[in-house]
Order: C-alpha cells, then sequence, then structure tokens
C-alpha cells in the first residue's frame, strides 16, 4: 500500500494543491515575495532612527584606525 495515497493524517491531500497550482509560477511568486519582503524591511529599518545602521555613529575601523583612536583616548590596545 501506498503511503502517500492513503487519507489519514494531516497531509494526506496536500500533494493535490500542484493540480491546482502550477509549481513553476508558485516558486517565482514566493522568490519575487520573499525579495520584495527583505527589500521592504531594510528601507523601513533605514528609515528608522534607533535601528539606521548606517547613521549610528558606529562605522567598523580598521585595526590601525582603531589602535590610533585608542591611543590618542589614553587607552591600551
Amino acid at each position: 500500500m501506498n503511503t502517500m495515497m492513503t487519507k489519514t493524517g494531516p497531509q494526506a491531500g496536500m500533494w493535490q494543491i500542484w493540480k491546482i497550482l502550477d509549481p513553476a509560477r508558485t516558486l517565482w511568486a514566493l522568490t519575487w515575495f520573499l525579495i520584495v519582503l527583505g527589500l521592504l524591511i531594510h528601507v523601513l529599518l533605514l528609515k528608522s532612527d534607533d535601528l539606521n545602521w548606517h547613521t549610528d555613529g558606529r562605522p567598523i575601523p580598521f585595526k590601525d584606525a582603531a589602535a590610533y583612536k585608542r591611543a590618542q583616548a589614553g587607552l591600551p590596545y
């Protein structure tokens, strides 16, 4: 007996959804939805004052620049 074709369990007819929806179009729609969602989230974060990582005043310094700034501040490296 094929276990995929039995009518018991929560996912008994889940494979039949692909008879209604075209798999290629569904995957492309999902891909574009996730791309747009990711861009939207990034734009919303960049517009906020608290979560904007470009203007938070904490750039990632190079090792030499960080050592120079720490030396100027009198801190050990």
